[in-house]
């Protein structure tokens, strides 16, 4: 059985909706998804983060914290 006409259009925009929860999540963070899986971009620095899966970013990002290194975060972000 093959996909129906506009199911890939479905799951970009599933993917589009997972991306800003996750943004709204990881404050300072923008999140896209792509061919090979998703990258976050830290907003102070545009240090960037990929991984083959959200979840796999999510882990990378919570590690990479908010704030470039040498600029203080929110309270509660790693450095």
């Amino acid at each position: 059985m093959t996909a129906g006409p506009g199911a890939a259009d479905r799951m970009d925009a599933a993917r589009d909706q997972l991306a800003r929860r996750a943004e709204a999540e990881n404050p300072g963070w923008a999140i896209s998804h792509h061919l090979r899986g998703w990258t976050g971009v830290r907003t102070c620095d545009r240090h960037a983060e990929q991984a083959t899966s959200l979840a796999g970013l999510l882990a990378l990002i919570s590690i990479a914290g908010t704030a470039a290194p040498g600029r203080a975060g929110p309270p509660g972000s790693a450095p």
